[in-house]
């Protein structure tokens, strides 16, 4: 197997048998913080048969350098073919798709800042893939609710992208479930030895409601649960006094309280 480091925090680990080209990536927001151990891990340790595997360690370094989320806008709305604006972000996107239009397989960690409401989930249109994820709760929809993914990205270029959230920075296991899943990912792919493990416990729900304030007088009725189930026309939240509905029975996630008007408060979904 051969390395280098082509590109700051940009890692290319070539096998022996070409084929393939998958990337890993990791810290599109930058105070994502519990992949350090794990992508100096990989990126020292890995083993790579066949195929090429490229390590990006560090996504967002501006935002990283100052431990924060992003520093003009949300990077993983960034990654478009045409770039939507000049904001760092944006900029830094544009450096990396290279990198994802060359790539068969897209693998994008990441993890969450919530202490209570941090159930582990994998966002995939790609059914096939699923089975390989070390975790029970698996999303999709979310291409054409958050265009500019970069796994919506892949996908929209007739490639696969996956991303795994795997839980609050603040739960051990968020790590142990991050590094088990590009492990198992690599095994399925082909890219290193061992049998990939199987998971058959899985709930699958398709994501397909935006909910937006309309003011940032916004409060919810409880504090929900990702993937909480609701009823249609349940009452999750007053936006300046007016209710907000349930649009039908299923589940509520990603809840919000919102900074300024157009914010995304809530997301509504069903069971598949």
């Amino acid at each position: 197997m051969k390395k280098n480091e082509i590109s700051p925090n940009i890692w290319c680990l070539q096998g022996d048998m070409p084929g393939k080209i998958i990337t890993i990536m990791a810290w599109v927001h930058g105070n994502e913080l519990s992949w350090v151990t794990l992508l100096q891990d990989l990126k020292n340790n890995l083993q790579v048969m066949r195929w090429k595997v490229y390590i990006i360690s560090c996504a967002n370094p501006r935002a990283i350098e100052q431990n924060i989320r992003q520093t003009e806008k949300n990077m993983n709305r960034s990654f478009h073919n045409i770039p939507q604006g000049s904001a760092y972000e944006d900029i830094r996107a544009q450096e990396l798709l290279p990198f994802l239009r060359e790539s068969d397989v897209l693998l994008d960690i990441h993890n969450t800042l919530n202490t209570e409401n941090s159930i582990p989930f994998l966002i995939s249109e790609h059914a096939n893939m699923d089975q390989y994820f070390p975790v029970n709760t698996v999303v999709s929809g979310l291409d054409a609710l958050h265009p500019g993914g970069s796994d919506g990205y892949m996908n929209s270029i007739g490639k696969v992208g996956l991303c795994i959230e795997s839980g609050s920075i603040y739960d051990p296991r968020g790590t142990e479930i991050a590094r088990d899943s590009v492990l198992n990912f690599l095994r399925a792919t082909g890219a290193i030895e061992w049998k990939p493990a199987i998971n058959t416990n899985q709930t699958k729900y398709h994501l397909d409601t935006i909910i937006k304030a309309k003011s940032t007088n916004l409060q919810f009725v409880k504090k929900w649960l990702d993937f909480e189930q609701v009823s249609q026309c349940d009452v999750v939240a007053y936006d300046d006094g007016v209710p907000i509905f349930a649009p039908y029975d299923g589940v509520i996630v990603f809840t919000y309280e919102p900074k300024q008007v157009g914010d995304e408060v809530c997301v509504f979904g069903k069971k598949i």
